[in-house]
């Protein structure tokens, strides 16, 4: 929220506790004394409503992001738990320079060092981030069942959005209109409660909300997918849904890409006094 909307926000509250102020009859009235005891119990009851909303809110926002169980009930993880060796992956997000291939290598020469470590997966991304999404099928078919990893909320950061389609740009004109999620398919707190064209509104005015509301979508986009890939395992269809999962997700050219990149370096530097 911008400083100019907060001040007026803040100024709206206070008038309305004046509204909301009991006006004293001549009869009643015992002078300055007591109306202002009057008013600022008003004031401090009005804050109380408002800091109730303002939690009641956030433990919506906690309960999407919940470990992506239904009825946002925590998944108890010890019945997941597997017995050594392990088998670790890591998507790297490129191996252009030496110094990123001197590091895997030494990653991968300490990991054979230990007993408990099966094998160490190493894949390139190519400097493409929505590669990085597709080849999380392609690391579970390999065995590896933990994930850790900063992407959902990084690329939010920069306007991008998950879809069963393949990543989206907010900032693309086509979402200025619409009023429809955009993942109609998606049960986060932000496609259930917020349009596109309210997304790439907050986008486009630089809000701190759409850091928020962007990154609530794109985790439970990947939750969502780790959810369905479990089942797909316990039910011997994940040979299947992992074919279904590439054919629809198509990650963007490396040429939009790049483009979009230096359009938003010149977007910033544009800003910069």
């Amino acid at each position: 929220m911008n400083r100019k909307l907060f001040a007026l926000m803040s100024t709206l509250v206070a008038l309305l506790a004046l509204v909301m102020m009991p006006v004293a009859s001549p009869a009643t009235a015992q002078g300055s004394a007591t109306a202002a005891p009057t008013m600022a119990g008003t004031m401090v009851g009005t804050a109380a409503k408002l800091n109730d909303i303002v939690t009641q809110r956030s433990k919506d926002y906690l309960s999407d992001l919940s470990l992506a169980a239904p009825q946002g009930k925590l998944v108890d993880t010890s019945k997941f738990k597997k017995a050594p060796p392990y088998t670790i992956g890591f998507v790297n997000w490129s191996t252009a320079n030496s110094w990123t291939v001197q590091i895997v290598n030494e990653v991968q020469h300490e990991a054979s060092l230990y007993p408990e470590i099966k094998e160490f997966i190493t894949v390139s991304s190519e400097g493409d981030a929505n590669k990085q999404i597709s080849q999380i099928e392609d690391l579970v078919a390999r065995g590896v069942d933990l994930f850790d990893c900063v992407l959902p909320a990084r690329v939010a950061r920069h306007g991008s959005l998950y879809t069963p389609e393949g990543r989206v740009s907010i900032r693309n004109a086509r979402f200025r209109e619409q009023l429809s999620p955009v993942d109609s398919t998606c049960d986060c707190t932000t496609c259930r409660r917020f349009s596109a064209a309210y997304l790439h509104h907050l986008h486009r005015t630089e809000e701190l909300l759409w850091f928020r509301l962007a990154t609530i979508h794109n985790l439970s986009f990947i939750l969502r997918e780790m959810r369905t890939m479990r089942a797909a395992i316990l039910d011997g269809s994940f040979a299947d849904r992992r074919a279904a999962f590439h054919a629809d997700y198509h990650p963007a050219s490396a040429t939009a890409a790049a483009a979009n990149r230096v359009q938003y370096r010149d977007h910033k530097r544009s800003k910069t006094p």
